[in-house]
């Protein structure tokens, strides 16, 4: 179908879903559902409850178009925005390095851009996990004596914020430097971070909403000051955005770039039997993959659908880059289960380098493998989709993200699945947040002069064995606890 072959010059974008295995009959059985997705997201973008769970509206298409933001909150969007902006400038005039603290979508959209379109004349690094070495590693090398550091946490809350922050105080203690003048907090205004900054009197605070969630917070503060930081093109990628919301606006679903892919996802997906490879083929884009992992995962894997019925609907995202992951991975999606389908995106433009004596460049070989790894993935009838874009900017990036944001609100409600509620991830939370409580009730115990093994102990503080195992080898390892013998039966003690 050559309706299946989009051309969108206002954003320098090319779909083609030719052998996504979309076709005429299934774009004429799922007429009403889009209609109703269409509607839906007329609703959300018109300010109505779209996160149900939460009571909270859905507004992450207002950060890039203030005007339609109802009830006067286009004029906060647009006086935060001049914040940030004006923010960045002044730490980009101050200092040579930043150190960007937060976790998951408060640090995904702030990497994505600042590899995909810094300058990389200042330094940027990232506090984005708990792991001790990382943050040992990451805090010894930030330069902090002219360096900025910028907390990222929506809630204010967040515990990989806090231990970052707990690092980061204790080494500009080090160095005998006050961390409130070149602090910055990016977050829910009144959460505990907020109000931290203005007891601190940090060098600036900047507003989060609780109508934009993490995975689709990379056009606010929480990734724009960084990538403004960073040298990266901000105003010119929300202008892609932008100009692509209007694009996927249209209610004819021939001519909706983001109703075509959500339904391509559901035809090549195959009910949930393949996952999605996206492969793209210019290394500023290497952490696309990562960021869609994000994006897709955390918004459409739910176990139940919006009237309650037990559905465990969700699209695994895979991908690093191409050529690197070809020659790892090509083999098995082509001559393996069919259990995937692959997503190349390329970058047209943009190839001043070396012609080799064959008379070929890079971007030939580029080229080359991209549509190679296409045409012997659909040799053997494997499904392949591919992005095109003219060239490699902030305009064209904003267009690709906010493209994989609305076919995301568009394959969720094809689904009847709540896209922007993520109750897996809070019950993660929980379960980590008991874990430390179990932590300290069984140091407690030893302290009184306790001691066993986990079968013994688990009886003194009512928990599950396996948990009380898992607990007192930790304590044991870091020096908190003594412990015997080896396997499930060591004696734990006190120290």
């Amino acid at each position: 179908m050559n309706e299946l072959y989009l051309e969108l010059p206002s954003v320098g974008l090319v779909l083609d879903l030719r052998h996504s295995g979309l076709d005429q009959s299934s774009l004429e059985r799922s007429m009403t559902s889009l209609g109703l997705a269409h509607r839906e997201m007329a609703a959300l973008e018109g300010g109505a409850i779209a996160n149900e769970d939460e009571g909270r509206q859905v507004g992450h298409y207002w950060l890039r178009s203030p005007a339609i933001a109802p009830d006067g909150l286009g004029e906060a969007v647009r006086e935060g925005h001049a914040r940030r902006a004006a923010l960045a400038g002044q730490l980009r005039a101050r200092y040579s390095n930043l150190l960007h603290v937060g976790v998951g979508g408060s640090a995904l959209g702030a990497q994505l851009l600042v590899d995909a379109l810094g300058d990389h004349t200042p330094a940027v690094s990232f506090l984005d996990n708990l792991d001790p070495d990382g943050l040992e590693h990451t805090t010894s090398r930030a330069k902090l004596e002219d360096a900025a550091v910028v907390f990222v946490s929506k809630s204010g809350s967040t515990a990989e914020v806090q231990v970052g922050l707990a690092h980061v105080r204790r080494a500009c203690a080090d160095r005998e430097l006050e961390l409130g003048p070149r602090a910055i907090a990016v977050t829910c205004e009144d959460s505990a971070l907020d109000r931290l900054a203005q007891q601190e009197g940090w060098r600036g605070r900047l507003p989060m909403w609780s109508w934009v969630g993490g995975r689709t917070s990379i056009f606010s503060s929480a990734a724009l000051l960084t990538a403004q930081f960073a040298g990266a093109d901000v105003d010119a990628f929300l202008e892609g955005a932008r100009l692509m919301d209007a694009e996927t606006r249209r209610e004819n679903p021939l001519e909706n770039p983001a109703a075509l892919l959500a339904l391509a996802w559901r035809e090549a997906g195959a009910d949930r039997a393949r996952a999605m490879v996206v492969l793209p083929y210019r290394d500023r884009l290497q952490l696309f993959g990562r960021y869609l992992q994000q994006l897709v995962m955390e918004s459409v894997g739910k176990a139940q659908d919006r009237k309650g019925a037990d559905v465990h609907q969700g699209l695994t995202v895979y991908g690093n880059k191409g050529t690197t992951d070809q020659h790892a991975i090509v083999q098995q999606l082509r001559d393996g289960p069919d259990d995937c389908f692959v997503t190349t995106i390329e970058v047209y433009g943009g190839d001043p380098g070396v012609t080799l004596a064959s008379g070929a460049r890079a971007s030939d070989h580029l080229s080359g493998f991209a549509y190679g790894t296409r045409a012997a993935l659909r040799a053997v009838g494997r499904r392949t989709l591919s992005v095109g874009m003219d060239r490699m900017d902030a305009r064209s990036l904003g267009a690709l993200v906010a493209l994989y944001e609305r076919a995301v609100g568009l394959y969720a409600s094809l689904h009847d699945i709540n896209a922007y509620h993520q109750p897996g991830v809070e019950a993660g939370k929980r379960a980590a947040s008991e874990m430390l409580e179990l932590q300290a009730r069984l140091l407690a115990i030893l302290e009184e002069g306790e001691r066993g093994d986990a079968a013994q102990l688990s009886g003194f503080v009512e928990a599950d064995e396996d948990a009380v195992f898992h607990v007192l080898r930790h304590l044991s390892a870091t020096g908190r606890a003594g412990r015997s013998g080896s396997g499930l039966g060591s004696t734990f003690f006190s120290v």
